[in-house]
């Protein structure tokens, strides 16, 4: 437990008139979590509990077909036309690490397995959040323009500390010359997760909501923010935007969140149409129960696209991260699917160099989406009702484009593959209601 996580909270309001009709809200506080690296136990990961080998399956275990009958794998026999059973996957036995083995950094390093490491400090991640907003009654409902912010330091940060190094001048070539921790520099599979990154966020938040009145009701928000790390989560990976370009230099990624959305906005809509028994217009006769009862409810999304990271598809430093110099702006004012940015605005850097395009350099299709419904209700007797809905999500069939190919010097660079939403869904469905 630490003692020092200490989350005060402060909240206010204020009715200006004393009437209820404009109030000012405000608050800070800060709050502490846990962060879980993954679903999974990351800890446990690590050997002697885990090990991963690789077995020549093609040369060693021939197809089924060509098993000899009753000739089953054994301590004895790891013939090629053995059958492998279930108490004895492996004939050719595994390749055991324990503590026992693993003594010093020169063993370590001579079994080179896939390492999942934690920080000493395991710092506990916070957010540091603050909001104040004006909420006035408006047009029959409730109006209210909020400034948002908050800052989150000691989140979690997966990163690879043994990535290869530039070559330098005079330097060798190989890979393992070039692990930036050469003691271990047979060890290329290392996850290390750190309380390094941070982010920060901003936002103007306006929304307005129209309580039931004349059948109508209405929620209504726009959101236009920015939100900034250094990388993205130890799970996620950070969306299309990813992590910095190289570990020797993790604030140079400071940019854009995988998730940052510019723009976002969402209304929804309930309207029982006045028609019918009860209602305002066409309350009698026989068309006011043909034509009476019906309801219709919509969803309608409209956001900006989430940040890219451009990176090269062939990179120029012999196995270091490598990322393109950016010499134009990029962003393309009308992008199509078929050239959604500028390819030529990057450029592959000399060798042993890396780029100075930047994380999250530019911003993918905005999205849009309308989710309908009509409902009607069919009173029977009293209290018996039947209820019957149609649905239609993405009712227009829009599609959303997913984020285009980033890896410049590619066939595709440049060019949106796919969608990120599914085709026009429709369903229907009744309930007896008593």
């Amino acid at each position: 437990m630490r003692y020092r996580n200490i989350g005060p909270r402060i909240g206010l309001a204020y009715d200006l008139n004393g009437k209820g009709v404009t109030v000012i809200r405000g608050g800070i506080g800060i709050s502490y979590f846990p962060d879980p690296f993954s679903a999974s136990n990351e800890l446990g990961q690590n050997p002697p509990f885990t090990v991963s080998q690789t077995f020549a399956s093609a040369s060693t275990f021939p197809l089924p077909i060509n098993f000899a009958p009753g000739n089953i794998c054994t301590a004895a026999n790891s013939s090629s036309t053995c059958q492998p059973v279930i108490d004895n996957v492996f004939p050719q036995g595994v390749v055991a690490l324990s503590y026992t083995t693993l003594t010093n950094t020169a063993s370590l390093n001579a079994a080179a397995p896939a390492i999942v490491a934690h920080s000493m400090a395991n710092k506990t991640p916070s957010m540091q959040t603050w909001t104040l907003g004006i909420q006035r009654q408006f047009l029959g409902g409730v109006t209210e323009i909020a400034y948002a912010g908050s800052h989150s330091p000691h989140l979690t940060y997966a990163y690879n500390p043994n990535e290869v190094g530039l070559i330098q001048p005079g330097g060798s070539s190989s890979t393992t010359a070039r692990r930036l921790i050469q003691p271990l520099n047979n060890i290329s599979t290392w996850v290390q997760e750190d309380p390094i990154n941070s982010s920060n966020y901003e936002g103007l938040q306006v929304k307005y909501t129209k309580r039931y009145t004349h059948g109508l009701l209405a929620l209504i928000s726009y959101t236009y923010s920015k939100s900034l790390d250094y990388g993205g989560s130890a799970a996620s990976g950070g969306g299309a935007a990813g992590n910095p370009q190289t570990v020797t230099n993790l604030r140079a990624g400071y940019g854009a969140s995988g998730f940052d959305q510019k723009h976002r906005f969402v209304s929804s809509v309930n309207y029982d149409i006045p028609l019918g028994p009860g209602r305002k217009f066409l309350n009698q006769g026989v068309a006011s129960h043909i034509l009476g009862g019906f309801e219709v409810d919509a969803i309608t999304t409209y956001a900006s696209g989430p940040p890219f990271t451009v990176t090269l598809n062939s990179g120029v430093n012999s196995g270091s991260p490598s990322w393109p110099n950016r010499i134009g702006k990029g962003k393309i004012d009308h992008g199509n699917p078929q050239r959604f940015f500028d390819t030529s605005a990057f450029v592959a850097p000399p060798p042993n160099t890396y780029g100075n395009s930047a994380r999250s350099v530019l911003y993918g299709p905005s999205t849009k989406n309308w989710d309908i419904s009509l409902q009607r209700k069919i009173t029977l007797h009293e209290s018996k009702v039947i209820a019957l809905r149609f649905d239609a999500f993405n009712a227009f069939n829009t599609p959303n484009f997913a984020t285009p190919n980033a890896a410049i010097g590619g066939a595709n660079a440049g060019k949106i593959l796919g969608t990120v939403n599914d085709n026009r869904d429709l369903q229907g469905s009744a309930t007896f209601h008593f």
